[in-house]
């Protein structure tokens, strides 16, 4: 859905030249929509010895640095994104956004 904004008029010129229309910046967004990027959700982290590494096997159990309920972080090209709670959705686990962060985080 494209939410149309007020175009501004420039007292000057008399609105002849202004910013771009909002279907110009419709058309913009709309090519970055196909922009693939890499998301991925992060439980937790933990740091292992390669010595560890190497001694993991089926059932073993990494101890990550989160706690049972903690949100996890949506990570989007490497950079923290959004926060939310896992969620299982038709047997597939999903990540319920619940805070989006700021640029800097």
């Amino acid at each position: 859905m494209t939410q149309q904004l007020p175009t501004a008029r420039r007292e000057s010129d008399g609105g002849a030249s202004g910013p771009p229309t909002t279907s110009a910046c419709g058309d913009s967004l709309s090519r970055l929509g196909g922009i693939e990027v890499n998301a991925a959700v992060e439980l937790g982290r933990a740091e292992l010895r390669l010595r560890d590494l190497a001694r993991l096997a089926p059932g073993s159990v990494v101890r990550l640095d989160r706690m049972t309920g903690e949100p996890a972080d949506l990570v989007v090209n490497g950079r923290p994104f959004a926060r939310g709670e896992i969620v299982i959705v038709d047997d597939h686990l999903g990540l319920r956004v619940t805070e989006l962060l700021a640029e800097h985080a």
